[in-house]
């Protein structure tokens, strides 16, 4: 026996609304990590100390304070002088340890006349509200000479789709070396963000050379983002060194559809299991989205490598359905592979399902006939009008009701389609110079609201509020049955950013939709301090561990930038660094 097609919706119905939230359940690095790349070189009876301070997209902390202190006991530093684009009056003395402000690429020079050149420097920065502490020591000795290693080209995402990568490192000496330096042994390493090392490579070079370390993609790890990490330990002749670049270990992620397709059912709706795998086997956490003619239909959880999928749309007596099933990361280093496209075919309702609905109607029939009675009219419950999330916020009326009937429904959230309990509906009328409620009440915890009757008068607007959702305010709709789809502040925030990069055009808006991170990049390029502080805001407030609220939101919105057309940027870029 087949399920009655009502209770059949409802069962999908649930079954969507128990995805978890894919926002909430990524994890992001809210503070970003912070390296302090420095060396010390002896000049002219002189130390002369240079560095540089980084995030770990590279991206230089221009202005940040370091502190500088000898790494031992009862040994002074003194009075350093400047260098290079580093002014005296960017050196502070303070208690036992100096003060240096970044310049604004992130580099700093000090130069120490007269001290002991076997002296060990300690360099920190103490963090700010975006990224972590960060601290380096420098061991000096004027008897070696002074290695610098450098990536070239600088890696910035290792797939493991490729079996092996090459990692390029250039080396060069201070002073002209000879060859009793010798071969240098360098270390290739790999840094997780926990601290955890492991050796990826090693080599021998001359200095001055150019060297090739071969990483096996077998060897990286889980994917994710870490640091790369060459280093040398020092020889007779030759400082010690190191330097390390952030890297993204990045997998492919390829959809499948194991076996046939059932039929899809007119009233049953579709049912598809979707294999989810990679270079790295089973997919462990993401969603598939099925989408319908370019709308969104259905979405369902990975899980091991699996999904499963149930939709109820419209679909034709006959034939098939062409059918799109793309996959939704939830990290940046699960990149989505193509998407998977097929025709579901649909299986024609039976006729006999039919039957006991025709047997029911003559039953009522002869019943109404014998006592000349009219049952009143049967309501169906709220569930079974239960209908998929739009998407989008919006205010629906699913049944028109009488006259001054009053108004109810349910409140949802427009991608999951769970209930939203505790949202407040309030009825606004407008009053000489102000606007008064007319009646207002709290949703249930399945989302259900009841409003009396209010006049529909000029101006009468409907306002819902929760708390973690967008404040939503329209017209006030004809009494009846209706269904309220809110938008989280965290989607909400982040559609207004792809919204103005949109508006911008290249190359602030790219394929697919912008992210904060970008819209941050590019302006830091052009020196866009409000657009960087903009977006940042957005990216903790969309990612971050706790949801916004009503007044976070309303902060991050106020620092959106205002939007300038290509022809107002072009007549002020003439002026000022334009965006």
């Amino acid at each position: 026996m087949r399920v009655p097609a009502a209770l059949r919706a409802l069962l999908l119905c649930l079954t969507l609304s128990t995805a978890s939230t894919l926002a909430g359940a990524v994890k992001v690095q809210v503070r970003g990590s912070t390296q302090i790349e420095a060396r010390a070189t002896a000049r002219d009876s002189k130390l002369e100390l240079r560095g540089s301070i980084r995030d770990d997209t590279s991206r230089p902390l221009g202005q940040a304070r370091i502190r500088v202190r000898a790494a031992r006991d009862r040994v002074a530093l003194g009075r350093p002088e400047g260098c290079a684009t580093t002014a005296p009056s960017h050196v502070h003395a303070g208690n036992d340890e100096l003060l240096v402000d970044a310049d604004s690429a992130g580099a700093f020079c000090l130069a120490f006349p007269g001290l002991d050149p076997r002296v060990a420097i300690h360099l920190s920065f103490d963090g700010d509200r975006f990224h972590e502490k960060a601290e380096s020591t420098v061991d000096v000795d004027s008897s070696r000479k002074v290695l610098s290693l450098g990536f070239s080209p600088a890696p910035q995402t290792l797939p493991f789709e490729r079996e092996s990568h090459s990692v390029w490192v250039d080396t060069r000496v201070e002073s002209r070396g000879d060859a009793s330096d010798g071969p240098l042994q360098l270390r290739l390493l790999l840094e997780e963000r926990d601290g955890r090392k492991r050796e990826l490579s090693r080599a021998a070079v001359r200095a001055g050379e150019r060297a090739e370390l071969g990483v096996s993609s077998s060897s990286l790890g889980d994917p994710g983002p870490a640091n790369l990490v060459i280093e040398f330990a020092g020889s007779d002749t030759v400082q010690p060194a190191r330097r390390s670049a952030p890297i993204l270990r990045t997998v492919t992620v390829a959809l499948s559809i194991p076996g046939s397709v059932a039929p899809a059912h007119p009233d049953d709706g579709l049912e598809v299991d979707v294999a989810v795998g990679s270079a790295r086997g089973a997919v462990p956490n993401g969603a598939v989205e099925l989408l319908v003619g370019g709308e969104s239909v259905g979405t369902g959880r990975v899980a091991a490598g699996a999904a499963h999928l149930a939709a109820l749309f419209p679909l034709p007596a006959t034939g098939s359905v062409p059918v799109t099933v793309r996959y939704l990361p939830e990290a940046p280093w699960w990149i989505p592979g193509e998407s998977l496209s097929f025709e579901a075919p649909v299986s024609p309702p039976s006729p006999w399902r039919r039957v006991p609905w025709v047997i029911a109607a003559l039953l009522v029939a002869a019943w109404v006939v014998r006592t000349w009675w009219r049952p009143p009219r049967s309501e169906r419950p709220d569930k079974e009008r239960a209908s998929l999330p739009p998407g989008r916020p919006s205010l629906d009326v699913i049944e028109m009701g009488p006259d001054n009937s009053g108004w109810r429904g349910r409140v949802i959230d427009a991608h999951e389609g769970t209930p939203i309990e505790n949202a407040s509906l309030t009825i606004l009328l407008p009053t000489f110079g102000n606007e008064g409620v007319a009646a207002r009440c709290l949703t249930d915890a399945e989302g259900r609201f009841e409003l009396p009757a209010a006049e529909r008068v000029e101006g009468a607007r409907m306002q819902i509020a929760a708390r973690w959702h967008s404040t939503m305010t329209k017209d006030l709709p004809p009494a009846g049955y209706l269904q309220v789809s809110l938008l989280s502040r965290r989607r909400a925030l982040l559609a207004r950013l792809v919204d103005w990069a949109t508006r911008m055009g290249k190359p602030w808006s790219i394929p697919g939709e912008a992210t904060p991170g970008h819209v941050a990049t590019v302006a830091a390029e052009r020196r866009a301090d409000d657009v960087v502080l903009w977006a940042d805001a957005v990216e903790q407030a969309a990612f971050g561990p706790e949801p916004p609220d009503a007044a976070t939101e309303e902060r991050v919105a106020a620092q959106e930038p205002a939007w300038r057309s290509p022809e107002q940027a072009a007549v002020d870029g003439r002026k000022r660094p334009s965006l």
